[in-house]
């Protein structure tokens, strides 16, 4: 009899063990089965923001030579150097020092002018005074017409990137004025030995500011 009973109990607790048993397998699916709210799928579908593709330099910085530019870019001209050189400031960030592509000016003091490239201009004391004073001219010229000027600056795809000094070769326009060409042809320049798009005209504006004594080709010894 007390065997029966003890078997009983026994029985009796191992259906009380799996109905509990039963209870939380039934919680956890009911669990599993609850669907996503709205909150944790926003959570869960938000992605990592993308980095911009390209950056431009700040203000103030220096382009990097290996930049890559395009055909023309808004500027500043901040300074100028001298006459066929001028620092600018671009429009969205960045400076850099620009040589006019196409053309060369005298340079300011006797002793570094190059008589020889200026056809008509004798190697002499004069000759060199001469140039050395059209040098200080056009820098000034340079000076009233560029400093603080919104500018254009355009590039040439026939000719370098930089010169020997790494400057950037190109054009700058004011408005619709190739300041380059305003150089010849106001006798303040020649047109250089370089290779560039535009040689052919700058050739015919520097024959004719000759063929007119214009400028510095007015030369008087």
């Amino acid at each position: 009899m007390r065997r029966t009973l003890i078997l009983a109990l026994i029985c009796l607790l191992a259906l009380a063990g799996c109905s509990s048993f039963a209870g939380e397998g039934s919680s956890a699916a009911s669990t599993a089965n609850k669907p996503i709210t709205s909150t944790e799928a926003t959570i869960e579908s938000t992605s990592s923001p993308s980095l911009p593709s390209t950056a431009t330099a700040p203000p103030g910085a220096e382009m990097p030579l290996g930049t890559t530019d395009r055909t023309e870019r808004r500027a500043f001209v901040t300074r100028v150097i001298d006459g066929d050189t001028v620092k600018v400031e671009f429009a969205e960030g960045g400076t850099d020092t620009v040589e006019l592509v196409g053309v060369d000016t005298p340079e300011m003091t006797p002793d570094t002018v190059r008589p020889g490239e200026y056809e008509g201009i004798p190697d002499n004391q004069a000759g060199r005074d001469h140039l050395s004073n059209w040098g200080q001219r056009v820098e000034q010229f340079a000076v009233d017409e560029l400093t603080g000027a919104s500018v254009r600056v355009i590039f040439d795809s026939e000719t370098d990137r930089r010169d020997p000094n790494g400057h950037r070769l190109a054009y700058i326009y004011v408005g619709d004025v190739n300041f380059n060409r305003a150089l010849l042809d106001g006798g303040y320049a020649r047109v250089d030995d370089s290779l560039f798009s535009l040689r052919e005209e700058f050739e015919s504006t520097e024959s004719h500011a000759r063929s007119n004594d214009t400028g510095l080709w007015a030369f008087q010894d």
